[in-house]
């Protein structure tokens, strides 16, 4: 299954090769080779698909045992079987080499479109694994071309599969949907077997990733189904994987770790790579959410170590996002750092403004492409109508009579076509005043963008620094200190720590506007992320003396689907203001409680300072402080836009209620999450 830039790279592979890519003529060297025959290419085939390792073995021996026997053709087919076969095993850029070298050979001779279309599709392939997105898109069309002028449907079928699958990588997931939905009206379930099942596995999944799993489990068993009765049993690994990964969304552990083994068995027996790194980075999350750490921890191990080898990276994101979990339950707070960083950045490369932006460009090309060679067909289809009329000459006072009838209706649309064409051109116009626009606002947003990226990693280095010296000055490693030289150390330490959570902040809300922040959804219970999150915040409450009151929190009864590390981020906001303005030896109380039957409730309420009505439209706008700014009290005013903003991408709502001089009261709504059963089909 193709997964999204964020997420695994599994394709189901179609060889889309059909016999007529064979040559007519054999080779055979003697008793003791094997004859290439167009039998043996299929075989070979075949085994691309079912065991790839012995194909790459049976393919380097053909073209060793027939070398200077071999035609060019002849030559670029092997080659294809072996670049299909080393993608099998994720061997990515080693296909893409092979892949190469045949095209430039296919380039110097008469070889069919058909076979250069394969051999541009399993580029494609290699290309997305690698993260590539705009370059795979440019393979597949050219895949495209060439099947439409081969004429080949069923190959067409397969690339538009791809094409969707980009779609998955980049996160835009409604246009995958529409892409897999218009293949399944397409194609029959009967003679297309392999890409029907193909296509419902990659929807099914494609839900998942959406977040509608419970529309994924359908498609999912149609697609296992299918794939037992055609007999293949890397197609079943497949689609068994894909639903071990929908029933760990759901929380069903066992059944989801009994489905992601037998694929991990299929994919280790058949050195498929690819598949057996998802299957070992699932298992390791249902282990992690069993709380078997140590297991979980092998699995990722596994994971990411072939993930690295074959350079996969996509997996790589999400390997890196569980081994920071687990290094976070270790308490090994800088792996946790390390490994979330580098999923941070595997997450913006693939998922960045410009890669969705260029797969968008490629799209309307690609589209404007095949308007055009349906046009050619039209084109042709009345060229040919026209000849054949003019050889009918029976017929040619009918076409008389008709023409002057043509004539007639040819003046009224001449006048229709003119009143048309003026209204057509004012659209345009208009259109391309919408389109500078636009352009001109994404190209300043981009701008934008880009400086403060720019300017956090410039600003940061040195301000760590400062603060690092500052620290070690405050410990008087050097010697003691003077009090009035402490006094200006705890200055400069606390200067350089607000300008960074300013520059932090300020790349926060860049990345919330441009949508680069990716949630990890899962399903939680409301009361764990509370209590979770007040050690964090106890140092803040002693330092100014506040009783904190907790109210009874109930566990396990209000579930809801979040990001856990995202909300804790947001209670630890609320709790800290309330905290920052409110009295000396005040209080602070918090709350959960179920709000109808469909939302739970979060509540953080103080007895400070309050806010004053006229600022009430200024509390969630970015670095605004609704009229505090000269009370004397540290704050950037980023917080309470970065945390609406976040509670809104959770699907929840966030909001207040404040008297001046009596205190505030900041809630957060959350949807419940309902458990829903899933069917399972034993292994």
């Amino acid at each position: 299954m193709l997964r999204p830039l964020g997420k695994v790279v599994i394709v189901l592979i179609y060889s889309v090769m059909s016999p007529g890519f064979l040559w007519a003529g054999d080779v055979v060297r003697g008793p003791e080779t094997e004859i290439l025959t167009p039998a043996i290419l299929a075989s070979v085939r075949e085994q691309v698909d079912s065991d790839p390792r012995q194909a790459l073995q049976r393919v380097q021996n053909l073209l060793d045992e027939n070398a200077g026997l071999l035609t060019q053709r002849q030559q670029v087919e092997l080659m294809s079987l072996e670049a299909g076969a080393h993608y099998r095993v994720g061997n990515f850029r080693q296909s893409m080499a092979v892949g190469n070298r045949a095209l430039d050979i296919a380039g110097e001779g008469e070889v069919p479109d058909g076979l250069v279309a394969y051999l541009n599709d399993n580029i494609g392939r290699c290309l997305e694994a690698l993260g590539q997105l705009p370059e795979a898109m440019r393979a597949y069309q050219r895949a495209y071309e060439k099947y439409s002028r081969a004429g080949d449907q069923r190959g067409v079928a397969a690339t538009n599969l791809n094409l969707a699958g980009l779609f998955v990588g980049a996160k835009l997931y409604d246009k995958a949907i529409a892409e897999y939905e218009n293949a399944l009206r397409l194609l029959d379930p009967e003679k297309d077997i392999f890409l029907y099942t193909r296509a419902l596995n990659n929807l099914g999944f494609t839900h998942v990733e959406n977040g509608t799993a419970s529309k994924a489990i359908n498609y999912l068993d149609q697609a296992r189904q299918l794939a037992k009765k055609m007999g293949n049993e890397l197609a079943t690994a497949y689609t068994f994987e894909n639903s071990g990964e929908v029933l760990y969304y759901a929380g069903q552990y066992e059944k989801a770790e009994e489905y992601l083994r037998f694929a991990l068995g299929e994919a280790q027996r058949n050195g498929l790579e690819p598949l057996e790194t998802v299957a070992y980075h699932f298992l390791g999350m249902v282990q992690f959410e069993q709380g078997n750490m140590k297991a979980a921890e092998d699995y990722g191990s596994r994971a990411m170590k072939i993930a690295e080898e074959n350079d996969d990276v996509i997996n790589l994101a999400k390997i890196y996002g569980l081994m920071s979990k687990l290094a976070r339950e270790r308490q090994n707070y800088k792996d946790a750092l390390k490994y979330q960083d580098l999923r941070l950045q595997y997450e913006d490369n693939l998922a960045s403004e410009n890669i969705v932006k260029a797969l968008s460009l490629l799209e309307t090309e690609f589209q404007l492409k095949e308007r055009q060679q349906q046009i050619e067909l039209l084109t042709r289809d009345n060229e040919i109508q026209r000849l054949s009329l003019k050889g009918q000459e029976t017929f040619r006072y009918i076409v008389i009579g008709a023409l002057v009838a043509l004539c007639f209706s040819v003046a009224i649309l001449l006048y229709i076509l003119r009143i048309k064409s003026q209204a057509t051109a004012l659209a345009v116009s208009r259109e391309k005043d919408l389109i500078e626009s636009k352009l001109s606002a994404e190209a300043a947003n981009q701008a934008k963008s880009e400086f403060l990226s720019y300017m956090s990693h410039e600003l940061r280095t040195p301000l760590n620094a400062v603060i690092g010296f500052a620290e070690t000055l405050r410990l008087q490693v050097f010697g003691e200190l003077n009090p009035k030289q402490r006094e200006y150390v705890d200055h400069i330490h606390e200067g350089a720590a607000l300008l960074l959570k300013l520059i932090n902040d300020l790349l926060h809300l860049s990345r919330i506007e441009t949508g680069a922040v990716d949630l990890d959804l899962q399903q939680c219970d409301v009361s764990e992320v509370v209590l979770d999150m007040i050690p964090m915040v106890q140092h803040l409450i002693r330092k100014k003396r506040v009783q904190l009151h907790l109210s009874e929190i109930p566990r396990g009864v209000a579930q809801v689907r979040i990001d856990k590390v995202r909300l804790e981020q947001v209670l630890v906001n609320l709790v800290s203001n309330a905290v920052k303005y409110g009295h000396k030896n005040g209080n602070i109380w918090l709350s959960v409680e179920k709000k109808g039957h469909d939302q739970v409730r979060i509540s953080v309420r103080d007895d400070g300072i309050g806010i004053a009505p006229g600022q009430f439209g200024n509390v969630f706008m970015p670095f605004n402080r609704a009229g505090m700014e000269q009370s004397g009290i540290e704050g950037t005013g980023a917080g309470l836009s970065i945390a609406k903003s976040l509670v809104e991408a959770m699907n929840g709502e966030i909001g207040f209620e404040s008297t001046l001089g009596e205190g505030s009261c900041f809630w957060i709504d959350l949807p419940l999450e309902i458990a829903k059963p899933l069917s399972s089909v034993a292994v």
